[in-house]
């Protein structure tokens, strides 16, 4: 693998392929390889179990996305307080997001 002039792509068996997407692919391998061998260290108990947990989560961790919030298409108003969802009579005049 040679790295060309341009460095938003790299040179690999003869093609121009994005930068990018290469170190995706090798980290999604790499962490793969490690959560399979986590997975066959905690199943056989060899070695520190806490070790390949800890390894085993991390890289789980890591593989799934961050957690956001959801947003409704539609719906400029955004409740920040118990007093934007419930008037003072206690009836609900806003819906949950």
């Amino acid at each position: 693998m040679q790295q060309s002039n341009n460095t938003d792509s790299w040179r690999l068996c003869g093609k121009r392929v994005p930068r990018g997407e290469i170190l995706f692919f090798s980290q999604i391998i790499i962490l793969y390889i490690i959560i399979i061998s986590c997975l066959i260290n905690l199943s056989f108990n060899i070695g520190n179990q806490s070790l390949f947990i800890c390894l085993l989560s991390s890289s789980v961790g890591y593989i799934l996305p961050n957690p956001s919030t959801s947003k409704q298409k539609g719906k400029n108003r955004e409740i920040k307080s118990i007093e934007d969802f419930v008037d003072h009579k206690g009836k609900e005049i806003a819906t949950k997001p």
